[in-house]
Order: C-alpha cells, then structure tokens, then sequence
C-alpha cells in the first residue's frame, strides 16, 4: 500500500488549499474554484544551496488539480506542501512561484516529465469505499481486506442489474470528433456557482470514472444533448427524456446517467407543472418545464429541469423542493443562449443554501405579492436580502417601528386612500421624521402631529396629494 506519510500530505494539501479557494469566495473575491484531485508524483532532484554549496536533493513532488472559473489549472508543492510552480491548462507552460523564481529552475523540466500522472488520492478515497463496501458484504472489519485486488468482486458480492447498467454508461466516452457532431442544444458552465458550491462539484461529476479507470477531473460544461444523437455512439438504456453530457477541457465528452441525475419521482406524471422561476434577467414569474431530474449526489430536495423562456427557447435549471408547500422554486442558469446574468440573480443563485426551508420561505415571500398580481415582481422581493428589495413590501397590520400604531391605522387616520395608500403613508411619515423638529420626538409624538395637522386642515378628507 501507499506510504503513510504521502497519503498524509495529500490530504493536508487537499485540506489546505479547499480552505484558501473558500477563504476567497468568502472575502468577495469573484472566484468559483474547486480542488478536482490531489497526486503524488514520485520524487524530483533539486538544487539547493547548503552552506554556500549546490546540493542536489530529491524531493516528493504533488500536483493540486483544480477547477477555477471553468478552467482547469495545475498546481505543483514539495513535501513541505510549499507552491514551487502553476501551469495554466490553456497555456500549457510552466511558472516557478515567487519563493521558487530565485532558485535552478531545472526542476520545471523534470516537472514537465512526469505528464502529470501519479498516485490519485480520489482513487485512494475509492478504493477504501469499495473495501468498506466489500467487508460490510462479507461480514468482516475492513482492516481484515489488505488489497483490494486479491478479492474476486463477482464472486463475493452480486451487484444488480441496475448498478450494471450504470457502471458500463459511465464508462463510456466520446471522442472530439464525435463530440462536435452532437446535436448540442444548451450548454452551462460546470463552474456555475449555485449556493456556495460549483455545479461540477454538486452534481459530483469528479466521482465519474474514465475508461482508463481515472476520475473525471477536467469537465469543463453540462450540455443537454439530442438523444438520437448521443445513440450513434453510446448504448443508452436510459429512460430518461433528455440525455446529458459533460464536456471535458480537451473537448472529449461524457454521458452522464441516472447516478448523477435520476428522473425527478416527486413531479410524478406532472413534471411539466408551472414552477415560480427566478430568470436569468432578475424578473419572477411562473414557468412550465418540460422534464425534471434530482440531483443524486445534492441534499435530497435539488433538481436539475429543462423548461421553456419566453426569449430564448429552453432552459436549464436549478431547482429546489418546498416539501411543505408541495412546489419548487427554479433558477434559471446562465447557458450558451444568454448574453448576461442579473446580478441580483447571480447573488441569489450563489448565496449558501440556507437549509431545507429556504424554498419554502422564498415561496412564501412571493405569495405576498402573487396575490396583489404584483406586475413587478423580482428577484429581490423573493430572496433573503431584506436590504435590497426593488420596492416596499408591507403589511396593513405591520406596526410603525418603535410605536404600537400599524401603518393601516396611520392611513386611516390621516385619511389616505387608494391603491398606493401604504406606500404614500410610509413616504410621508418618513419625510416627517427628516424634519429637524423631530429630532429627538417618538414616533407617537410624530404620528399624534400628522393627525392634527390632517384634522385642522383637511377635515378629516383625503390626504391632498401636494402634501406628498
């Protein structure tokens, strides 16, 4: 088996740099970036000088594989997980770090050498879940099962049909010639960022194993693809409506199946049901969808839908289940179609899932508005930003702060009518707490004012306009 301390450092450095990525999507930054894999290398000769004098010493050599942005960038640490050199995959060329630049930089090309193979700590990670796996079949601890290899996986465990067929769809792969000849209808980057995680990262395409045995570690886009199509080249036993595949970097593509995304069984036999959508240009509105599938690896109440837009044909979703209202909430993700995002859109979509009441919070904020068949409804009436909102949502029996009045009795009392009849109250209560008269009066001295002031001069009638 692999050495205990390689196996550490993998790890530490995994740790390391997901914490660094996150660190940045926390203080603003504009990144979405992900560590895809972690491997060892084997060991490359560096000259370092000791005492005045060039030494030539071996050193372990890692390779940190990540997803920024959609493109796919390598990273190369020694055994004291410093950064000695960056490759971007785009350029393909080789830059020392800032603590390395000074040094022989005759380890570039040893680096270069190795084509970036070497021990995969995702495939370690797989390997113990088969062996836990295998020992829980067998009724024995997992540390009894030292190689992996030497157990006969068809004679010890029966896997069923089900589990056949999606090992030999995963396995296969279209080549770039054969990609491009897809009927590709819309394409969304894997590096969308939807509640705090990639898209890649969510639907748990890095778990796709190649025909090589590698791991998926270079899927750049989600296409939704024509199944007749993709049937060219692929036995599709699938059922499902649409056929869905990942893009690799080097233009390769990979079909994906019912381990990644399952036809949604909560939709039923209405799966083309009008969802409340949050769309792409920030408006909100209710949309039918034409099929819909879970996301296996997601939390249990996340979907992936296909459905219409009004401007540019289909869409694809995001979508999250309210189990308590018995509906779901839909985003529409950037695609190959769109020009541009709104960016109270790309806020809401990427904002950290707030837990398994946030559909239902969110369906609720629009009911408010649905049931004024308010023709301006958006994403910022519907989100968890109170700050933000496109205009003033109230309620007749919400209280005016800090007093015991509700913003209807204000109404009344200063004789204000109509459809708007809120909002104009709010406005000029709020141009009369600016006067510097009522600097350091509460709210009742205030209110108890406008409603003289309304009496004295007006009758008790409506509240003129020009006071407004």
């Amino acid at each position: 088996m692999y050495n205990k301390q390689i196996l550490e450092n993998m790890m530490k450095l995994k740790e390391l740099r997901q914490q660094e990525l996150n660190k940045k999507m926390n203080d603003g930054q504009t990144i979405s970036a992900v560590v895809n894999d972690i491997r060892y290398l084997g060991k490359i000769e560096f000259i370092e000088e000791i005492d005045g004098q060039n030494i030539l010493k071996e050193r372990d050599v890692y390779l940190s594989i990540e997803d920024e942005n959609g493109k796919i960038t390598y990273r190369y640490y020694n055994e004291d997980l410093q950064l000695v050199a960056g490759e971007d995959s785009a350029l393909g060329t080789l830059v020392p770090s800032t603590e390395f630049s000074e040094k022989d930089q005759t380890y570039l090309e040893k680096i270069s050498e190795k084509a970036k193979e070497g021990i995969s700590l995702l495939e370690i990670e797989s390997k113990v879940e088969r062996i836990e796996k295998i020992a829980k079949a067998l009724g024995v601890s997992a540390e009894a099962i030292t190689y992996i290899e030497e157990i006969d996986l068809e004679q010890e465990i029966e896997e069923d049909e089900e589990e056949q067929e999606q090992e030999q769809e995963k396995n296969q792969m279209l080549t770039k010639e054969q990609t491009a000849s897809l009927n590709i209808r819309e394409t969304t980057n894997l590096s969308e960022n939807i509640k705090g995680e990639t898209l890649g990262n969510k639907l748990g395409v890095n778990n796709i194993e190649l025909p090589n045995g590698e791991k998926l570690t270079d899927g750049e886009k989600l296409a939704r693809v024509d199944t007749s199509s993709l049937g060219q080249y692929i036995d599709n036993t699938s059922n499902m409506k649409d056929s869905f595949v990942i893009i690799r970097s080097n233009g390769e593509a990979v079909p994906i199946g019912e381990d990644i995304l399952e036809p949604d069984t909560t939709s039923g036999n209405n799966s083309s049901r009008s969802d409340l959508t949050v769309n792409t240009d920030g408006s909100v509105d209710r949309e039918t969808n034409t099929s819909s599938y879970k996301i296996v690896n997601g939390n249990g109440n996340e979907y992936l839908k296909v459905g219409y837009d009004e401007i540019s044909g289909r869409e694809i979703k995001y979508s999250q289940w309210s189990s308590q209202k018995g509906e779901y909430v839909s985003t529409e993700l950037k695609t190959n179609r769109d020009n541009l995002v709104n960016d109270d859109t790309r806020q809401y979509l990427k904002s950290r899932n707030q837990g398994v009441r946030e559909a239902t919070e969110t369906l609720e904020r629009a009911e408010k508005h649905e049931d004024k068949e308010d023709p301006n409804l958006d994403v910022t009436l519907v989100d968890n930003d109170p700050n933000n909102d496109s205009h003033i949502h109230i309620d007749e029996n919400d209280y005016i702060p800090n007093s015991n009045i509700t913003w209807g009795k204000l109404a009344d009392k200063l004789g204000i009518r109509g459809s708007e009849r809120l909002e104009r109250t709010i406005e000029l209560y709020n141009k009369e707490c600016s006067k510097d008269k009522y600097k350091d009066a509460s709210p009742e001295e205030i209110i108890d004012d406008m409603e003289e002031e309304a009496n004295n001069e007006y009758g008790m009638g409506s509240y003129p306009e020009h006071k407004l």
